[in-house]
């Protein structure tokens, strides 16, 4: 008999310091693995690199350890990148959770703009703003699509709700899903049980 292998990259969010690898997302990775996927976090650092060269890293990590079945599941800025990707590797199952407001629909949306250059620098968000979250999500034909944001990102970050929304509304199919209360943070608890809870067991 031979057993189809079930892979979940995770892709983590922006920080300068960690990557998918760190301890913060060591409960998903196992309970991930527990549910029978074989598991690839995204050891990739934001650290000096433009989105397209992250998305470059990742789609040559993505295919290098493909299996039979694929979902990806990216975190915020990861979220962005897997969106990037989604069009171009088909993976059959997508989880954007927490997708970050920085496409050119949104460059009118930061409240604070200049705060905002201060944390991702202006190079990458002008990066981030020159693609289309539209044009994005309608290339999206055949994965399964599902978008998360947690409660507490209605006070800390509506623009990202919006876009959340706004990027479920485009794809044919996709299911949205607000966890409550759950912060802006995929390896909250609260959070990660929520966006377990929709995986079904590696066949």
């Amino acid at each position: 008999m031979i057993i189809a292998m079930e892979t979940a990259f995770v892709l983590g969010g922006f920080n300068l310091n960690t990557t998918a690898t760190c301890d913060a997302y060591a409960p998903l990775r196992k309970r991930l693995a527990a549910k029978g996927y074989q598991v690839v976090a995204a050891d990739i650092s934001w650290r000096r690199k433009l989105p397209s060269q992250y998305l470059k890293e990742f789609m040559e990590l993505y295919e290098a350890n493909r299996t039979d079945r694929n979902i990806v599941i990216g975190n915020s800025f990861g979220a962005v990148i897997a969106l990037l990707a989604a069009s171009r590797i088909g993976a059959d199952a997508l989880y954007l959770c927490s997708l970050s407001p920085y496409f050119k629909e949104d460059k009118d949306r930061p409240p604070d703009a200049a705060h905002e250059v201060r944390i991702f620098g202006k190079r990458r968000l002008e990066e981030l703003r020159s693609y289309s979250a539209d044009e994005l999500a309608a290339q999206i034909t055949d994965t399964k699509v599902y978008v998360l944001y947690g409660e507490g990102e209605h006070k800390t970050c509506p623009p990202l709700v919006a876009r959340c929304i706004e990027t479920a509304a485009k794809i044919k199919g996709a299911r949205l899903l607000e966890i409550p209360r759950a912060p802006h943070d995929m390896s909250d608890p609260i959070y990660t049980n929520a966006l377990l809870d929709l995986m079904p067991p590696a066949s």
